[in-house]
């Protein structure tokens, strides 16, 4: 904080707000005169066209989302979607903009759902002159639109890579360009098996540190990643021992994201398939790796995802994956087909860890930026103080 700087505490710093009416999401309009402004990521997320809605409050504002921590900076004319925003006006001495930058320098930690106002609340903010907050202003918006610019560029770079991997995976199981044996998945397998009941399953079955349970959001990147905090104890576990996973299983989410699996491993052997998985036993003739390969290739993807069924959430029959016409070669050349992929893969992975350091580096240069900004650390005496 620069000592020479005035400063007030935060609510000392805003007008009172009189709301208009929120407008509840199945009212929003897919086009209209007006955006209706909400804290999700989106942030424009439907329209409106009548002018009595629109919020009453001169713009631009601020506008803060307490359940996501997000903050935006609005300038233009706006009605408000009912789901928790708060419409932050500073008094005039503060400049709109300024506000925004210095809320963004205030570090809200991780409070839970809808407390964060509340920590925002306790701090207080400190400004200089008028003419400094503009000048402090326009070197942040310089700075930050090309913080803006290299983190789309390595966004979009780190979407190419993850697309080299896609278009790798597409031309391995294009069933288009390969003369394999085609035949149900089930010809393949010794056993298709759905998950237990949700009858089967009851809240006081769950205990802390028992055996995991794998559920379509335990399957991560082709990996099982357990919920420690939701297994089974021992009794649960042999009540549903039919449903214990084996290594060299694969395990398949049935409902949500389609094709998303991984393969059982040592560590996960003796866990239990969840009510929204089936496991897969292969063959001796298939490989696992490659069977949850082909299913989590593109073409496959696409055609469980057009076998589902469900207006709200995909979900697949066990008939269905069962019935599942697939295209599998023999040993040598499923290896050949895995080779080539992990050797993609590997590629992938270290562009992936060059673009992840350069985003995680224009984050921290982004702080860094606003910390000198509300330091004192940008103002004009500070910049002709420092050495050339």
């Amino acid at each position: 904080m620069n000592a020479e700087w005035s400063t007030a505490e935060f609510e000392d710093c805003i007008e009172p707000v009189e709301y208009t009416r929120k407008i509840q999401r199945n009212e929003f309009l897919e086009s209209g005169r007006f955006p209706v402004i909400s804290q999700e990521s989106a942030f424009i997320n439907g329209y409106w066209d009548d002018e009595a809605d629109v919020f009453a409050v001169r713009t631009p504002v601020v506008l803060f989302g307490d359940h996501t921590k997000s903050l935006k900076y609005v300038d233009f004319d706006f009605v408000l979607g009912a789901d928790g925003v708060k419409v932050l006006r500073p008094r005039p001495f503060l400049l709109p903009k300024f506000f925004y930058y210095a809320l963004q320098s205030v570090e809200l930690g991780s409070l839970g759902y809808a407390r964060h106002y509340r920590l925002l609340k306790e701090r207080q903010i400190s400004w200089p002159e008028r003419d400094e907050q503009q000048r402090i202003v326009a070197v942040l918006d310089e700075a930050f639109a090309g913080i803006a610019a290299a983190r789309a560029n390595a966004e979009r770079n780190l979407g190419n890579a993850r697309a080299l991997f896609e278009e790798s995976a597409r031309r391995a199981f294009s069933t288009s360009s390969n003369a394999w044996p085609r035949a149900p998945l089930s010809q393949f397998c010794t056993a298709v098996s759905t998950g237990p009941f949700g009858s089967m399953l009851h809240k006081s079955d769950y205990v802390a540190d028992g055996v995991p349970l794998v559920n379509p959001i335990n399957i991560v990147g082709g990996e099982i990643v357990p919920d420690w905090s939701k297994c089974v104890g021992a009794e649960a576990q042999q009540r549903l021992r039919a449903y214990s996973l084996r290594r060299g299983d694969v395990v398949i989410g049935r409902r949500g994201e389609m094709g998303r699996c991984a393969v059982v491993g040592e560590n996960e052997a003796g866990w239990i398939c969840g009510t929204g998985c089936f496991f897969v036993r292969p063959a001796a003739a298939v490989d696992p790796d490659f069977l949850a390969a082909l299913l989590r290739s593109p073409e496959y993807r696409s055609r469980l995802e057009a076998e589902s069924s469900g207006a709200t959430m995909p979900n697949l029959s066990n008939r269905t994956l069962a019935d599942l016409t697939v295209a599998v070669p023999d040993a040598a050349e499923q290896a050949a087909v895995l080779s080539v992929l992990q050797r993609a893969s590997r590629a992938v992975d270290q562009l992936e860890d060059v673009y992840q350091r350069k985003l995680a580096a224009l984050d921290e240069l982004k702080r860094s930026l606003l910390h000198h900004a509300f330091t004192g650390q940008l103002t004009a005496r500070a910049a002709a103080a420092t050495p050339p």
